[in-house]
């Protein structure tokens, strides 16, 4: 009788574990490009602070800079923290995401 459950309970594990994921997916996804939060997650992904863990504000004027020079090496033609230049910021990291 037990191996009567046992195909059950793969099939629940195999449910949370799906359920699960699509959670964190969502997570992953639900802060607005360019809000304090989205730049909180960005520079967990960039790290704008030295070894010593000091840096500049997130979201500063110098943050902005930082970011800017250590992604795209100064070079992205846009203003940093600019709704243009998130978008930009987003999207490559999305993409680099996906690799």
């Amino acid at each position: 009788m037990k191996l009567v459950y046992l195909p059950a309970l793969l099939i629940l594990a195999l449910i949370s574990a799906c359920s699960n994921s699509l959670i964190n997916a969502d997570k992953a996804v639900s802060n607005p490009i360019g809000s304090l939060e989205w730049q909180i997650e960005l520079d967990k992904k960039v790290q704008s602070a030295d070894a010593k863990g000091h840096g500049p504000d997130i979201g500063s004027a110098e943050w902005c800079q930082s970011i800017e020079h250590k992604l795209f090496k100064s070079k992205s033609g846009l203003k940093p923290c600019s709704p243009t230049w998130n978008k930009k910021v987003n999207t490559l990291l999305t993409a680099s995401a996906h690799l």
